[in-house]
């Protein structure tokens, strides 16, 4: 019934897009915010979600950059993270908008032991991103992205609740933009 309703919707989005004419407002000047996140309720940990916002400011045609700041928690470590973020659009004569980005961040991890084995870690965080862009309207869009993380400490954990140094996560979130 879900599939049946999510392909309904998918050609009423399709058919919407030919008839409204939206332009992805994704010119040099005009400025980025964006609001994402995830939630997976069947993590080994109980739980793990994340949320992030950014702003930016187009430098050129679907070139932006911008500052980026998030927090991922699970029942072990909480990861905080601010840094600086590039993306570049694929821009086309479609509502669906590819991108990719890069991001260098700061992160900060509360590693929650038994007791007094609680410890902190921070180290640099670099981020690769591929996702796709759905405007509602000239101004608002529906992102999907997955991104990659490499830190330089263990500050996230895996399926089986230990820490590394890497994690992929798929965001969704919504974008806003404004002259």
């Amino acid at each position: 019934m879900n599939k049946i309703i999510i392909m309904i919707a998918t050609v009423v989005a399709m058919v919407g897009s030919v008839s409204a004419q939206i332009v992805p407002n994704l010119d040099e000047g005009t400025k980025a915010l964006d609001l994402s996140g995830s939630l997976d309720t069947d993590h080994p940990l109980d739980y793990q979600w994340t949320l992030q916002g950014g702003y930016g400011v187009f430098l050129s045609d679907g070139f932006l950059v911008g500052i980026l700041a998030g927090v991922q928690d699970n029942d072990l470590i909480t990861t905080y993270e601010i840094g600086a973020r590039t993306e570049y659009n694929f821009v086309g004569d479609s509502q669906w908008v590819p991108y990719v980005g890069a991001a260098v961040l700061w992160a900060a991890a509360e590693v929650d032991g038994d007791g007094d084995s609680d410890s902190d870690l921070d180290g640099v965080l670099g981020r690769v991103t591929v996702g796709v862009k759905y405007f509602l309207s000239n101004d608002v869009a529906i992102a999907l992205d997955g991104a990659y993380d490499m830190a330089s400490e263990d500050i996230f954990t895996n399926q089986d609740g230990e820490s590394e140094d890497s994690n992929f996560q798929v965001l969704l979130g919504m974008r806003f933009y404004f002259d």
